[in-house]
């Protein structure tokens, strides 16, 4: 009897045992549980800050310190930059400003309102530049950042409106604009140059293209030439995609394309001493001479003229900007060749020397500042 209620009931032994079991299997289940919870609310939690209505709360929100902090960081911003960010953010009620940054249609009204009233608050020339200088450098780096997280891989993700760049065997450059971006082509206006000028590649025949994106990222790319064809604008050029696009040295400023007059002359370089440092002075020397200047950024611009300039020649140039009075610099011509069609001589200059108040007056141009 003894031995059958022992079976029938198990030791005492057995018995802890399955307590121990019912205690790791509930645990288990109860943290189990917990996970599904936790990975549940996360899941919501991803889904809500993806939201359209989430976004835009995000957005909309008045710039705080920690959003301060975050851009700083972001764009390498300094303590200076950063504490004049600060006070025109609060000053200006620019919303989040770590999301806001990227958004030129936010940013540059602000900012062209901010040089507006920076003119009128204070007469110290000195203070006006210092401030304006450290206004554009932010507004560079903001373009620099969202450079660096606007890199594309097909040809089939440029924006419509975008420009693109050939040039021909005698590198003389040549633009169109893409109108359509279908998935079977790009759909171009055909190449002009500068002057209006147009070229047509062959059909069937490949080319290299540059383009650059609104944030001053720059590409090279292989296409085909499909087609010319009539279109509502006029004669298209359907070139094929590209899956193979080769991103180059992106410019560290915004450049913008002008026609207008300006002047240039030669210079003479000569080096003085200022203790332990050697300073090159540029001085121009001889006759000015007429050009037509074609672009423009903080560090270069292109002209054209009827001078045989060489390249590694020094210029002085005076160029008006604005119907203002001309801004002096002097300029290293990079980059030299003839125009086969209109017989100009196209220079291509990087700045060496300019004053803080020119480069600002250029940067201002370039954004709209002005």
């Amino acid at each position: 009897m003894i031995n059958l209620l022992l079976q029938a009931t198990g030791s005492p032994l057995m018995a802890r045992q399955n307590h121990t079991f019912y205690f790791v299997a509930i645990g288990g289940i109860i943290i189990c549980s917990i996970f599904g919870i936790v990975w549940l609310i996360l899941q919501m939690y991803q889904k809500m800050i993806k939201s359209e209505e989430y976004q835009n709360k995000q957005h909309n929100i008045p710039t705080n310190s920690s959003h301060i902090k975050a851009i700083g960081q972001l764009c390498n911003l300094t303590e200076q930059e950063e504490q004049i960010l600060a006070a025109v953010c609060q000053k200006y009620n620019i919303p989040n400003i770590s999301y806001n940054y990227r958004n030129s249609e936010i940013i540059d009204p602000i900012f062209k309102q901010i040089f507006e009233d920076l003119q009128n608050t204070t007469s110290k020339t000195d203070t006006i530049e210092e401030r304006r200088s450290l206004l554009l450098s932010i507004r560079q780096k903001f373009d620099i950042t969202k450079a660096n997280q606007l890199i594309i891989a097909s040809s089939k993700s440029i924006p419509e409106g975008t420009e693109i760049q050939y040039y021909d065997s005698q590198r003389k450059l040549y633009t169109a604009t893409i109108q359509k971006n279908t998935s079977e082509a790009l759909i171009c206006t055909v190449f002009k140059d500068c002057f209006g000028t147009t070229i047509q590649p062959e059909q069937l025949s490949k080319i290299q293209l540059f383009f650059q994106q609104k944030s001053n990222m720059a590409y090279l790319m292989t296409v085909r030439v499909i087609r010319y064809q009539a279109g509502n604008m006029g004669l298209e050029m359907l070139l094929s995609h590209s899956n193979d696009l080769q991103m180059l040295q992106k410019r560290s400023s915004k450049r913008i394309q002008l026609s207008q007059k300006c002047l240039f002359s030669a210079v003479k370089v000569e080096i003085t001493n200022e203790g332990r440092k050697e300073k090159l002075n540029y001085i121009p020397v001889g006759k000015s001479y007429g050009a037509k200047l074609i672009d423009i950024a903080s560090g270069g611009c292109q002209l054209a003229c009827n001078v045989n300039v060489k390249t590694n020649q020094y210029l002085h140039l005076e160029i008006n900007l604005n119907n203002s009075q001309p801004e002096q610099m002097d300029g290293l011509v990079v980059n030299a060749h003839d125009d086969q069609n209109t017989k100009m001589r196209i220079l291509h200059i990087r700045f060496v020397s300019l004053s803080q108040k020119t480069r600002n007056r250029i940067l201002m141009t370039v954004y709209d500042y002005m």
